[in-house]
């Protein structure tokens, strides 16, 4: 039987190798995003709470399955870290991180503000600290598809988001590492958060453009600052 892959034209077979583009995000579009995750669970139809999901993961850079299965008893309120042991799969399992990988007890420092909504959030829910922070109704985390499906893209779509390259739950790691080159920690810090090998990886593959409108305009005026003082000789 011949090779159906033959029948391709040449330079028209998609590769895996091929680094999908992503957004460039700006802070105003990572607020919008964030606020209308909140709105979603306004509504009276809503079947669980996204939008402190969306905000957590969007804050710490973290995994979906990180984040899906992140106990209470895996947040140190007082130092205000999160202390991340594995993750929830796909398939609705709880996975430790072995200690061959980078990720095993990564330390992700958080915001005092999202330290407060946690804690806030399991005195609402009078959750224990083995409890899933983010559980649906059930208990356990809800699935990644669930999330996807009725939470962030839903979010994604009502923020005006749609203009460009898709955005997934994990462009929120690209968005998180690109807002930290912008704010000018250094990729280092970054990588350990992230949970890189090298801070290599962290430039290459997750730092973008942030607020790319904004940096351009600084270098316009500082250039034409320039060139005024040069005329004026």
């Amino acid at each position: 039987m011949p090779n159906p892959f033959l029948r391709i034209p040449r330079g028209r077979l998609s590769s895996c190798n091929k680094t999908r583009e992503h957004r460039e995000w700006t802070s105003a579009e990572v607020l919008r995003l964030i606020a209308e995750g909140h709105k979603l669970d306004e509504r009276t139809t809503a079947q669980a709470e996204y939008g402190e999901m969306i905000e957590f993961k969007i804050r710490t850079g973290g995994r979906l399955g990180e984040v899906s299965g992140a106990r209470y008893r895996n947040i140190d309120f007082e130092q205000g870290v999160w202390i991340v042991s594995g993750q929830w799969t796909r398939e609705g399992e709880w996975v430790d991180y072995t200690k061959t990988e980078k990720s095993l007890g990564r330390r992700v420092p958080l915001a005092p503000q999202l330290v407060k909504k946690i804690a806030a959030r399991k005195l609402r829910t009078g959750s224990g600290d083995d409890d899933f922070i983010f559980a649906a109704r059930n208990s356990k985390p809800m699935s990644h598809s669930n999330f996807r499906r009725r939470g962030w893209n839903l979010a994604v779509a009502n923020a005006e988001l749609t203009d460009g390259p898709k955005v997934t739950p994990h462009d929120a790691r690209h968005a998180f590492a690109s807002e930290a080159a912008d704010l000018g920690l250094e990729s280092s810090d970054v990588a350990d958060v992230l949970g890189h090998t090298t801070a290599g990886i962290t430039e290459k593959i997750y730092t973008h453009a942030f607020n790319r409108d904004q940096r351009e305009e600084r270098v316009r005026q500082a250039m034409s600052k320039a060139m005024a003082a040069g005329e004026g000789r």
